[in-house]
C-alpha cells in the first residue's frame, strides 16, 4: 500500500508547497490570513515571511503604493507585515482634525482677506476665489507627516457669500504632490459624473463597478484598475444642493475607506448662486480632514519626505494661476 494513502488529512496539509499557501492566504485576505497564522508555527512563518503577501494587503486596504526609485532591493527589505500591523493599530485610535499646509491654489489670487488658508482655520472667514475663477479650481495641501485619512468635511458660509460651493472632488497622493495635469480629465461634466457615482457608491456600500465613464480615451474599471490608476482616481466627493437657500450654512461629511497619504488635492468643480444673480467665483467656509498621523511610517517604508522634494517639483500645471508663498505654518485644531 502506498504510504501516502495512510497519512491523515492533517499530515497531508503540511505537504502543500509554500507558494500554494501564499495563494490561499491571498484569497483569505488580511484578517483571514492573520487568523490562520495563529493556527500553527509553519503557517505563521509562511505568513510573516511573505513580503509580497503583506505588501498586497497593505496596498489593497490602505493604498500604500511604493514608487520605484531604481533600487528595487531597497523596497524588498521592507517588512510589510509590520507596516500593515502598524497602520491597523493606528486605526484603532480616535481620529482628529489633521493640520494642513496649503502648497498650491489656482484661485486666480484670492480676494484680499479671504485666502485659501482660511478653510483650515475655523477662526478665519471663508476662502473666496477671484472673479472669473468659478469652476475647476485646484487646491493642494500637505499634511505634516504621513497620515491615514478616513473622513472629509466641507462647510459653506451664510448669506454673506454669494457663490457657495456646489460640487468638489478629493484626490490623494502619498510620495509626491498630485499631478494636476492628469486630474484635468475630471473637470466640468466628467467631474460631476464622478461626484454622483462616488456618492451613490458610498450610499449603497457597493463595489465601484459602475464608474465607467464616457471618456473617449479610456474606460475606467473601478476596483479592477491598476494600482497606478487607483491613485489617480478621486477618493471622496461633495455635492451640495443646487438651490442657494439650501446650500448656504450647510455642512457635508464624506466617510471614505482608510487611505494613507501625505498630499491632498481638492478640485472645486462649481458653485451655486442666488436666483437672479450670478457671481463668477467660489466661496467655501471650511474644509476638514480627519484621520490619524502615522509618524513612524516614513521610516518603516525607508523613504524621506522633505520640503526640498516639494520645492523641486517642476510640474508646469502648478504655475497656472496663483502660487501660494511657501511657509511652514500648520493650522492645528486639537
Amino acid at each position: 500500500m502506498d504510504p501516502h494513502l495512510e497519512r491523515s488529512p492533517v499530515d497531508s496539509i503540511f505537504l502543500i508547497p509554500q507558494d500554494i499557501f501564499v495563494e490561499i492566504f491571498l484569497c483569505l485576505g488580511a484578517v483571514g490570513t492573520a487568523r490562520c497564522s495563529m493556527s500553527c508555527r509553519r503557517w505563521n512563518m509562511i505568513s510573516n515571511d511573505s513580503r509580497a503577501l503583506w505588501q498586497h494587503f497593505t496596498n489593497e486596504n490602505f493604498c500604500v503604493f511604493q514608487r520605484q526609485h531604481g533600487d528595487e532591493a531597497k523596497v524588498d527589505t521592507i517588512k510589510w507585515v509590520n507596516v500593515y500591523r502598524y497602520i491597523s493599530s493606528c486605526l484603532n485610535e480616535n481620529t482628529v482634525s489633521l493640520p494642513a499646509r496649503v502648497i498650491f491654489s489656482d484661485d486666480g489670487s484670492a480676494y484680499h482677506g479671504y485666502p485659501p488658508e482660511n478653510v483650515f482655520d475655523p477662526q478665519e472667514p471663508a476662502w473666496c476665489t477671484n472673479r472669473g475663477v468659478d469652476h475647476n479650481v485646484d487646491l493642494v495641501v500637505e499634511l505634516p507627516t504621513t497620515c491615514i485619512v478616513t473622513e472629509f468635511i466641507a462647510e459653506n458660509g451664510g448669506r454673506y457669500y454669494s457663490a457657495p460651493l456646489r460640487e468638489a472632488l478629493v484626490f490623494l497622493s502619498l510620495e509626491d504632490p498630485p499631478d494636476l495635469q492628469k486630474a484635468r480629465k475630471y473637470n466640468d461634466e466628467e467631474g460631476s459624473k464622478w461626484v454622483t457615482d462616488l456618492i451613490d457608491q458610498r450610499s449603497s456600500n457597493a463595489a465601484i463597478k459602475n464608474l465607467e465613464t464616457s471618456a473617449k480615451s479610456e474606460k475606467v474599471k473601478g476596483v479592477q484598475c491598476s494600482a497606478v490608476e487607483q491613485q489617480q482616481h478621486p477618493i471622496a466627493a461633495f455635492q451640495f444642493s443646487p438651490i442657494y437657500e439650501q446650500c448656504i450654512e450647510t455642512q457635508i461629511s464624506f466617510l471614505c475607506e482608510p487611505r494613507v497619504t501625505r498630499y491632498i488635492h481638492f478640485k472645486l468643480l462649481n458653485s451655486v448662486h442666488p436666483e437672479g444673480m450670478y457671481s463668477t467665483n467660489i466661496d467655501i467656509k471650511n474644509l476638514t480632514i480627519r484621520g490619524v498621523e502615522l509618524s513612524c511610517l516614513p521610516e518603516m517604508l525607508q523613504c524621506s519626505q522633505t520640503q526640498e522634494s516639494t520645492n523641486q517639483r517642476t510640474d508646469p500645471s502648478y504655475e497656472r494661476f496663483h502660487k501660494i508663498p511657501t511657509s511652514r505654518h500648520y493650522y492645528d485644531f486639537d
